[in-house]
């Protein structure tokens, strides 16, 4: 794993902040090679301040390229940089390493190309050139799970108590194509997050169902997963 810290115009990333970062890099980057020895150790991690950040975490990373990892940590947040790196960079790079590791072993699935501006670089992998939720729902519940696995006690997006969520998963599959926010976020008929709750739901079941985990399915096809969580 190559690390590189980028300076901008306005602020330059202090080395304690710096030191910080590789040594909760470091440990998580064996923690996760243990799981997905897939790895390639030519991926690529970089590390900047911007202000354009998660508003709830004040960081943000995002999968540029199956081999490239860009997190980024607000410098004048509610919270010190420090205080950001020690609470959130080693479930980001856990989270985003396995969408990394599933890009690198299927290749029908890559990072969106998105320019700088454009608000779809704010989710995590969008598969380029496709807009069938139920892929991306997919990548995201197993991308979680390995997060919630490695870093135990991080929050997941679930499906809460009541809601229908196998009824949204047969409606999600057979969606196809859709509007990625709608699905993910906000939609029109009022519901949200269907996208990420169908996705935990789905890798959970397959989990379940298989006795396997979201490392061992890192390579599984869409469509075998389904099946795999008896869809």
């Amino acid at each position: 794993m190559q690390i590189e810290f980028l300076p901008t115009d306005d602020d330059q990333i202090p080395d304690a902040v710096r030191d910080r970062v590789l040594a909760v890099l470091a440990t998580a980057h064996d923690d996760v090679v243990t799981h997905l020895p897939a790895l390639s150790p030519r991926y690529l991690v970089t590390v900047r301040y911007d202000e354009r950040t998660n508003v709830h975490t004040e960081e943000m990373g995002r999968l540029v390229t199956p081999y490239w990892l860009d997190w980024v940590v607000h410098p004048r947040g509610v919270r010190s940089p420090l205080e950001i790196v020690d609470e959130h960079l080693r479930a980001s790079f856990v989270h985003e390493t396995h969408h990394a590791v599933r890009a690198q072993l299927i290749s029908a699935t890559k990072p969106h190309p998105v320019g700088p501006e454009n608000a779809v670089e704010r989710s995590l992998l969008v598969p380029a050139r496709t807009r069938r939720m139920v892929q991306i729902a997919v990548e995201e519940g197993l991308a979680s799970r390995f997060e919630h696995d490695l870093c135990p006690g991080r929050p997941r997006l679930l499906a809460a108590p009541g809601e229908p969520v196998e009824e949204w998963t047969d409606e999600l599959i057979a969606l196809g194509d859709g509007d990625y926010f709608e699905w993910f976020f906000d939609h029109p008929s009022g519901r949200r997050h269907v996208g990420y709750k169908v996705g935990a739901h789905l890798a959970d079941r397959a989990i379940e169902r298989t006795g396997r985990s979201a490392a061992d399915l890192v390579a599984v096809e869409v469509d075998d997963l389904c099946r795999l969580a008896g869809y």
